[in-house]
Formats: structure tokens, C-alpha cells, sequence
């Protein structure tokens, strides 16, 4: 199924926050939204497959909730699509022990829950404004 497509307003960064469940009210979703972003949630990777095919995404966000398996899984999918999108991976006290593996997958940064939004908020900055990295073999 092909999720619904918001577009931004002219100048809004895109984050796509992956979780378990949607949770339209929670902090993060009010921070970011709050802030200029504009966030949409997802349910299933492959939700954020077709949004990486289909949208201009600006970073993923992966919940804590979200198991490690689909999450290295979803990580590896995204970069052998050349997906150069940065990819933030949240993770807590029983998956922390993950991270590097992640990062070997392809994720650009992790957090370990509990995390500040303003920790998180200053990382997407980092992620929104610095120059979208070009796959290899691509010349401008």
C-alpha cells in the first residue's frame, strides 16, 4: 500500500519518522512540526521505501520501537538504492550495544534514548543544511 503523500511547503524539510505505531501528538512530532519540518510517520519500512521513491526526503528517523533486524535491514535496503538521505536510528538500553553495526549498514548518526529533542533537533539541523552527499560515480 502507498501511503498518502503530503507535500511540504515551499522551503519545509522533510523528516519521515519510523515507529511501531503512529503517534501524531508526541513531542517529537509537535517538536519538529513546531519547528518548520514538516514530519510524516511511518508504520513500515516499506512505507519509507516508497516515500524515499516518491518524496523528497530530507533525514529518516527510526524509533527505539522499531526492532534492530528491520532497522539494519531498512538501512542496508536504502543505501544499496544509493539513497543518500542521512538516517538517524534511536535506540535504548537493550538495543545500545547496536550501534556501530548500524552505522555499518548505514545509518549516519544514533541516539541513546532517554535523548533530549534539543540534542535531536540540533543533529537534523546538522543533517537538513549541510550538502546532500552524491552516491559514487555520480559527477556534476
Amino acid at each position: 500500500m502507498i501511503p498518502k503523500l503530503r507535500l511540504p511547503p515551499v522551503g519545509a524539510e522533510t523528516i519521515v519518522i519510523l515507529g511501531t505505531k503512529a503517534q501524531p501528538g508526541s513531542v517529537l512530532n509537535q517538536s519538529l512540526g513546531g519547528r518548520g519540518f514538516l514530519p510524516i510517520l511511518a508504520v513500515e519500512p516499506q512505507e519509507v521505501e516508497n516515500l524515499f521513491d516518491q518524496a523528497m526526503v530530507s533525514a529518516l528517523i527510526v524509533m527505539d520501537s522499531v526492532p534492530v533486524d528491520v532497522t539494519l535491514t531498512l538501512c542496508r535496503s536504502l543505501r544499496a538504492r544509493n539513497a543518500v538521505t542521512p538516517i538517524m536510528v534511536l535506540l535504548n538500553e537493550q538495543t545500545n550495544n547496536h550501534g556501530i553495526e548500524l552505522l555499518e549498514a548505514g545509518a549516519d548518526h544514533f541516539e541513546v534514548q532517554p535523548v533530549a529533542v534539543e540534542d535531536l533537533l540540533r543533529a537534523l539541523y546538522a543533517f537538513t543544511r549541510r550538502s546532500f552527499r552524491l552516491p559514487k560515480g555520480v559527477m556534476v
